[in-house]
């Protein structure tokens, strides 16, 4: 178990409430051991995922906000239900475990009984949030076992590597979006989607061939050092084979 698991698990055990700030990278609320609700600096938030629809304007985010009455002024005026509210919830807190959960971050600082302005709409058992954490991010390494991809821009090969592809409607999105700059927390948002649901699709996409793979610099050679005593001699360098080397490998 990774430390900031082990230290939710010791909080929830003692019924905590209050925030655990996990460096400047995101927020774990808690209610009497509970997780209310989760932020990370990396994935849309409540407020994000509220706006992004279009039924709920950020004047409407912000007045629920400053009026810290959770979602009351929202349900009040028809904006949205409940459930709604809750599914939204459930989106934000497991994108942002999946990276917090995921990063070394400094060592947190718990802040007994703050608490987010929606309040407990929606709740997580932490060993449950911890499990379905394991669950995606065992399913991302069962498609494309290696996390370089996560957080490089995502780059689709200028050439296919057979006569035609099969591809999902979620893996075309990423395709037609990406833009070469853009990694998948940020095509996710673009996207208006999980952020889970970008990174599968760029596994998946990466398995198929169907993106360009970060270039990783090989080692350098150990320098053997030289016998006592020896003289170490410094042949002429052809420049001419130089240009050629440099030449081939921009090529590549």
């Amino acid at each position: 178990m990774r430390p900031l698991e082990s230290l939710l698990t010791g909080l929830a055990g003692v019924c905590s409430s209050g925030a655990l700030r996990v460096g400047g990278s995101g927020v774990v609320y808690l209610l009497e051991g509970k997780v209310t609700y989760m932020e990370s600096a990396e994935t849309p938030g409540i407020e994000e995922l509220l706006t992004g629809g279009g039924r709920v304007s950020p004047a409407d985010v912000d007045r629920a906000v400053t009026r810290r009455e959770g979602g009351e002024p929202l349900f009040g005026e028809g904006l949205l239900s409940r459930d709604e509210l809750a599914e939204q919830l459930r989106r934000a807190v497991l994108d942002a475990a999946l990276v917090l959960f995921g990063t070394d971050a400094a060592r947190p600082t718990f802040q007994p009984s703050e608490r987010h302005w929606l309040g407990p709409h929606w709740h997580f058992e932490v060993d449950e949030l911890i499990a379905e954490c394991v669950r995606r991010s065992t399913r991302l390494d069962e498609v494309w076992p290696s996390d370089e991809l996560d957080a490089a821009p995502v780059v689709p090969v200028s050439r296919l590597p057979g006569d035609r592809v099969t591809l999902s409607a979620r893996q075309w999105e990423v395709l037609v979006h990406a833009d070469g700059t853009a990694t998948p927390l940020q095509l996710a948002r673009r996207l208006d989607t999980t952020a889970y649901t970008v990174l599968l699709a760029v596994r998946e996409l990466a398995a198929a061939d169907l993106l360009v793979k970060p270039r990783r610099a090989p080692a350098l050679p150990k320098r053997v050092p030289a016998p006592s005593g020896t003289e170490m001699r410094h042949e002429p360098v052809d420049l001419s084979l130089l240009r050629r080397l440099r030449s081939a490998l921009e090529d590549l």
